[in-house]
């Protein structure tokens, strides 16, 4: 059972990482445009544009994905969604819940495979080539983003097995 406490840490950490994402596009967006213009204007082009862009960009994706899922704005295959819509009663029920243990488990492989990718590049030191930045810091955003993705579809995956027993009381 998902208490509200958990609901709100949840919560809680997703607003954090989603402002951290709005502040990366935006950093994003101002790398862009000063580097064109550097390019353009004044034929300088901003050293480590490219590299400021790809992080920002890591940021923005994995730190979005709880929140997305929390809003159900991921994107969904209309074919399959409105067809499981049609179902009724326990085969939908079962639909779901197949749907919840792959995105679980998706989420739990992708929690491991970061895991040992920031072990791996914070072991070896791994610096980016321009800025020399330490490459360990987007893996371990990864590993934040998605691990907070596998506790929102965990929560709704209990959510759900409670309200559907629930039903059937």
């Amino acid at each position: 059972m998902v208490s509200k406490m958990k609901k709100d840490k949840i919560s809680f950490l997703e607003s954090i990482l989603t402002k951290f994402s709005m502040i990366s596009l935006m950093i994003m967006m101002f790398t862009v445009f000063v580097d064109v213009a550097g390019r353009f204007l004044l034929n300088k082009p901003v050293t480590g544009a490219k590299e400021i862009i790809e992080f920002t960009m890591i940021f923005l994706v994995y730190f979005g994905l709880s929140y997305t899922q929390s809003q159900n704005g991921h994107v969904g295959m209309d074919i399959f969604v409105d067809r499981i819509n049609n179902y009724r009663g326990r085969l939908k029920i079962v639909i779901l819940l197949i749907n919840s243990i792959v995105s679980i488990s998706v989420s739990a492989l992708l929690i491991i495979f970061s895991l040992n990718q920031t072990l791996s590049i914070y072991s070896r030191g791994v610096l980016s080539i321009y800025l020399q930045w330490p490459m360990w810091i987007m893996s371990l955003s990864m590993l934040l983003g998605v691990t907070l993705l596998f506790l929102r579809v965990s929560k709704e995956f209990l959510v759900s097995i409670k309200e559907n027993m629930q039903k059937e009381i």
